[in-house]
């Protein structure tokens, strides 16, 4: 009844194997159950029979209480028999309830096969779509090929023409672009209508206008002259044009002229003290005197410019006109102790020192006043004037105050002392 109740609640059951054993083996047991009713219906007619016929049955007793073992262990039997059924019917039923509980896993079975199946034929779709791609790669990898096979005869076309030129032993260039359009806009661009002139336009990465150009103008100059040395353009003129070049021009030519002209001026001034003061160690020291003026009003000038102007450096004509002020001031003051030197009578020392004393009034006056007057193109307003007028300021200030009345003086005194010296060790000796 059990199971008849469990199918009727389940009937997609009905079918199932293990219901049907289940209720197959149950049916068998309620038969032989059946059977063994009727049995025992059998056996208990027999036993009243027999108790009926006691007295007369006391002689095959004995058979009847061994047909009762005998029965006995038949129930026994039997029992058992129940009991395994028993416990067969509730693995049965645990059976029924474990497939119950399955039944949703089941159905989330299910669910994961259609979503595959969906799966499955959503990449069967994109593998559809890939081999159509797969068969347009295929064709353009076959119209590549034939470019390929195409580019392949026009370099064996090539290398066939350059083993036949000579130009090949150095640099060869196919007939068809040396007459082609683009090749002559090139050519245009970079050559004049001769072609006997060539143009390249080199940026560099730095100011044009600073410094660090300038440096690089010479290496190419330098990498030009490398290249066409030992070349069939080794005779061609090359140039270079552009700020920084005119201004490595300027420099140069700039440079040039200044070293000619401080070798011309030092050259007759020094014959010029000479002829003065009748000593050849003098007027060294005085050109000396007046270049390390010169060269110390420049270093303190241009630290001028840089913290006060806020110039990073002196202009490029400033030390020449500076030299020639400087120098000329210098040797005109020079002169003026010297020829007063020349007057007095006595001990060298003692005379530059005399001569100093007697000339460094007027010397320091002519500094003021010159220096004034340099002074007053400091408001001009232009860069170069504004930086004449300081180093020539800061070299008169170093000459009045330093040079004639310390440096001269002493050099000339430290030259004397040494002579007598030497002249006392000779007469002793």
């Amino acid at each position: 009844m059990l199971m008849t109740n469990f199918i009727q609640t389940k009937p997609e059951l009905a079918n199932d194997p293990n219901i049907l054993q289940t209720i197959g083996i149950a049916k068998e047991a309620q038969k032989q159950l059946g059977g063994l009713s009727n049995e025992l219906n059998k056996l208990k007619a027999q036993h009243n029979a027999a108790m009926g016929s006691f007295k007369e049955a006391n002689q095959s007793l004995l058979k009847v209480d061994n047909g009762l073992k005998e029965m006995n262990n038949g129930v026994t039997k039997l029992q058992k028999g129940a009991a395994d059924l028993k416990n067969g019917l509730n693995e049965g039923a645990s059976g029924s309830k474990q497939i119950v509980n399955k039944s949703s896993e089941l159905q989330t079975g299910l669910t994961k096969i259609n979503d595959g199946q969906g799966q499955l034929l959503t990449g069967l779709k994109d593998l559809q779509e890939q081999m159509g791609q797969l068969q347009s790669g295929l064709t353009k990898s076959t119209e590549g090929l034939e470019k390929v096979s195409n580019g392949l005869g026009d370099a064996q076309k090539y290398l066939g023409e350059l083993n036949e030129s000579k130009s090949s032993e150095k640099f060869y260039i196919p007939k068809e672009v040396l007459e082609g359009e683009d090749f002559q806009k090139a050519l245009n661009t970079y050559m004049s209508h001769d072609r006997k002139t060539a143009k390249m336009t080199i940026i560099l990465d730095v100011n044009p206008y600073s410094k660090e150009a300038m440096p690089i103008i010479q290496e190419i100059n330098n990498t030009i002259d490398g290249t066409l040395k030992g070349s069939e353009l080794n005779h061609a003129k090359t140039a270079i044009g552009g700020t920084t070049a005119r201004n490595v021009d300027l420099k140069e030519v700039t440079g040039q002229d200044f070293l000619r002209t401080a070798t011309i001026m030092l050259i007759g001034i020094a014959i010029v003290l000479i002829v003065i003061t009748r000593s050849l160690l003098n007027t060294i020291f005085i050109i000396g005197s007046l270049l390390l003026a010169y060269f110390a009003s420049l270093g303190i000038s241009e630290q001028i410019s840089t913290h006060i102007l806020h110039v990073d450096s002196l202009s490029w004509n400033v030390p020449f006109f500076s030299f020639i002020m400087i120098v000329a001031l210098g040797v005109d003051y020079s002169i003026f102790v010297m020829m007063r030197y020349n007057e007095l009578e006595g001990d060298p020392a003692t005379k530059i020192v005399t001569a100093s004393r007697h000339i460094g009034g007027v010397v320091l006056s002519a500094a003021l006043i010159l220096g004034g007057t340099f002074a007053a193109l400091i408001p001009s307003g232009v860069l170069t004037l504004i930086q004449v007028a300081s180093v020539v300021g800061v070299a008169l200030l170093l000459l009045a105050l330093i040079v004639m009345p310390i440096l001269l003086p002493a050099l000339i005194g430290l030259t004397s002392k040494m002579k007598s010296y030497k002249e006392k060790i000779i007469n002793t000796k």
